[in-house]
This record gives C-alpha cells, structure tokens and sequence, in this order.
C-alpha cells in the first residue's frame, strides 16, 4: 500500500514536469511564430537586418550629395531688375546668374541661318565693342549659345543669362546751364555723295568689322523707336566717308522705317544692287535726305 502510494506520488510530479516542459516549449514556439506587434520595436537587431539599415542609410545619403532630386535654386532678377517670369515665345526663363549686364551692354543683334546671326557688344571695361557670333567666347562672361532678336543667350558651365537690347536705357537730354556758351553746330556736307559699289561691297563684306566704326543706339520719340542716333563715328571710317555725323537719327532708307538694328543692317545689304540709296536723317533737329549714287 505504501509502494502504491510513493509510485503515484512519483508519476503526479513527471506528469507535472512534462507540462511545464511542454508549456515552455510552446511559448518559445509561438513567440519564433508570432509577428511582432505593431508599434513595438524588437531590442534584438539582427546581423541581416543592421546591415539593411546600413544600405539605406548610405542610399540615402547617395541621393543627397547626387542632388537628383536638389530644391530649384531660388528666384534671380533679369537685367532690368525685374524678376524672369518667362522666355519669349513660351521659352522658360533664364536666369540671370552671370552677371553679364554689369561687364558688358548689348548693342544690336543681326538674326540670320546659322552663322548669320551677329551680335554687337561693347565692354563696359575700356568701351570697347566687338562682334560676336554664335559658339564665340564673350571675354569674362561665358558663350553666345543663342542670338535672337532682342537679346543674346550667354552660358558658362552649368549657368546661363539672357542679355537684352540697351534699347530702354537712353540718356536723359543734357540740360544746358544759363548762360553757358553753345557750340556752334557743325556745318553740314553735301547731300548728295557719290560711292564706289567695289568699296560698298567690301564693307558690306565684313559686317563685324563695319560695325566696331561706329555705335548707334536707339532713339525714343514719345515711348517708340523712330530711328538710331549715331553716337559714336571712328574717324576715317565708312560711315565719316559717307557724310554721317555724329548725332545724325537714321530713320529711313529708301523709304523703309528704321525700328531695329536687325532691320538696319538688312538694308545695307540690300543696297549693293541699289543705283541710288535715299538716307533719311534727323541733324540738328532738321530732316534731312542724304541720296547717293551708286557707281561701278
């Protein structure tokens, strides 16, 4: 009786002992089976994960210092000091991010096919002017990609600007002190000049160079171009030998209105096959015809 007793009390504490065996090892199966809760953050990091973490962390990085997705830079004045809303003709905007209007002045722009196109800047270090075409080197500033008809696209690496007609920036009339002595007018020359088509031909042959002679720029009549002054005429030039002075108003050539420098110079080169060209001037407040005859 008392073997039966001990042998029942032995096999109460092994069906005990299996239990909490059993139990035990269904825990660590259903917590290996179980997901995580959500919002609960594991303290175990495992090798694979960490090293997932690692190639994020460096992606992202990656992306950062690449810029693939930097912030656009922010909003640039153009050179009128307004801000760029937009290109001509539904072009974007170009920003002005070389500062090209504090070195240089645009002038003219010729618009033509291909190598045509010509452009008339002046320095405004030593005034100098030069003639550019498109893919030439601006000294100091950048690259003429682009001419169009008021304005040049100038570019440098990765930046650009677009530089317009000095059309608007016309000096404001020199008020003359009372009593100040006026300088009498210069005496003006024949009006009717004769010239020789070979020379005509010859400098209407090299455009950059005919336009480093002299300077025009526009001439405002109640808000409106109605001509181009010419403000500046080397000495010995095309232009002196043709009878032009200096302050002379270019507002019609044979008839034609003059209402950009695109125009001008389109003209002069229709003259070559011209007998007689009819040059209508404003001098010293007067209209004024020069004719001259084309001979040869």
């Amino acid at each position: 009786m008392k073997n039966l007793s001990r042998q029942a009390v032995v096999l109460a504490f092994v069906a005990i002992a299996a239990f909490l065996v059993a139990h035990t090892l269904n825990a660590f199966v259903a917590q290996a089976l179980l997901p995580p809760l959500e919002g609960t953050e594991s303290s175990i990091v495992r090798p694979a994960a960490a090293g997932h973490v690692q190639d994020l962390r460096q992606l992202a990085r990656e992306i950062e210092t690449s810029r693939l997705f930097a912030p656009p830079p922010p909003s640039m004045q153009a050179a009128s000091g307004s801000p760029v809303m937009g290109g001509p003709m539904g072009q974007p905007a170009v920003l002005a991010a070389l500062d090209a209007v504090k070195k240089i002045r645009l002038l003219g722009t010729v618009v033509g096919d291909g190598a045509q196109s010509l452009a008339v800047v002046e320095h405004l270090t030593g005034r100098r002017q030069a003639a550019y075409r498109v893919g030439d080197q601006v000294e100091g500033v950048g690259t003429v990609s682009e001419i169009r008809k008021e304005s040049i696209l100038l570019t440098q690496g990765p930046l650009q600007e677009e530089l317009f007609l000095d059309i608007l920036q016309q000096a404001a009339p020199a008020v003359v002190p009372a009593g100040a002595v006026v300088a009498p007018a210069s005496m003006p020359g024949p009006l009717r000049r004769s010239v020789d088509r070979a020379e005509l031909s010859q400098m209407l042959s090299d455009v950059p160079k005919l336009m480093t002679q002299a300077r025009a720029v526009p001439h405002m009549n109640e808000g409106k171009v109605d001509g181009f002054r010419m403000d500046f005429i080397m000495k010995g030039s095309f232009f002196e030998k043709i009878g032009l002075q200096a302050g002379d108003v270019l507002q019609r050539i044979n008839g034609v209105e003059l209402r950009d420098p695109g125009m001008a110079l389109g003209l002069f080169q229709q003259l070559r096959n011209e007998r007689t060209v009819a040059v209508d001037v404003l001098r010293n407040s007067q209209r004024t015809t020069l004719t001259y005859d084309i001979r040869g």
